[in-house]
């Protein structure tokens, strides 16, 4: 049963009248801050505390998927109602997306570059596990990506 005094705020907010006139179309379109998620779902293993849509990380299957991801960022930046957004932070999780080679992680990157107006400094995250290597960091920090 609802208490008395939220059954009161949920009737005034249900009750509220709908806008009469349409959006103002400036408004609806103008320039967004948004985040962007990319989801890579190659692991070393699967770690028994994950429940996320993960594979064992073999190469050939890792090159096709960063191909299929490079197409579908492509056809989505193609979507209008997206030209008004603004990408201030970006992340990338899954898996282990630095389970990638640097190569295939800076292809993804310079796609997005490409697809999606990304404002100066934007933010980037990648997840990593603790036992990620040293060496592999330190290939996936040189990864040249520029968002101007």
């Amino acid at each position: 049963m609802i208490p008395a005094r939220w059954r009161e705020r949920l009737r005034a907010a249900l009750l509220k009248p709908l806008p009469t006139t349409p959006p103002d179309r400036e408004r609806v379109f103008a320039p967004q801050p948004t985040a962007l998620y990319l989801h890579v779902p190659f692991c070393a293993h699967k770690c028994a505390y994950c429940s996320f849509n993960t594979f064992r990380r073999p190469p050939t299957r890792m090159r096709d998927y960063v191909t299929a991801v490079e197409r579908e960022i492509a056809s989505h930046a193609a979507r209008p109602e997206l030209g008004a957004v603004e990408v201030n932070s970006i992340y990338v999780g899954g898996g282990t997306p630095t389970h990638l080679p640097a190569g295939d992680m800076a292809r993804l990157l310079d796609a997005l570059t490409r697809s999606f107006r990304l404002r100066s400094g934007v933010q980037v995250t990648l997840e990593a596990t603790p036992e990620w290597q040293t060496g592999s960091l330190s290939k996936m920090l040189t990864v040249n990506f520029s968002s101007g």
